[in-house]
């Protein structure tokens, strides 16, 4: 018998609001990370003239590529509908990554989920 543990899947749970989606993220962005955040997205992109979904990052324990690939999928798919995607208590090892390959300048970062609510209420 095994002992070897697989990394914790990753738990998507969506709220929606009156001007925004937030999709909460739980345990590892890899693996099936970007069909998983695919899968959210297009639904709380559905029906919305200028969509905007706000990423909370905060529950992330891991990130690989994979997960950092998934994050820029859906910024471009969302910026291709015209949306906004907003990233909110980014763990310090993914905004790392992005940083060291130079994939963070078009992210729009905040540092906690009140934070990136608070400029969603305030651009009016």
């Amino acid at each position: 018998m095994s002992t070897e543990e697989s990394e914790p899947e990753l738990d998507i749970h969506r709220e929606d609001r009156r001007r925004c989606t937030v999709l909460h993220l739980v345990g590892n962005l890899g693996g099936e990370a970007p069909t998983r955040l695919r899968d959210e997205m297009v639904p709380a992109m559905r029906g919305r003239v200028s969509p905007c979904i706000v990423l909370d990052l905060q529950g992330v324990d891991t990130a690989d590529l994979n997960g950092i690939a998934s994050l820029i999928a859906a910024l471009k798919r969302l910026r291709s509908a015209g949306g906004r995607l907003m990233v909110a208590a980014t763990p310090q090892q993914v905004l790392r990554s992005l940083e060291e390959r130079r994939l963070d300048r078009p992210f729009d970062f905040y540092d906690d989920l009140a934070q990136a609510l608070h400029m969603i209420e305030s651009s009016g």
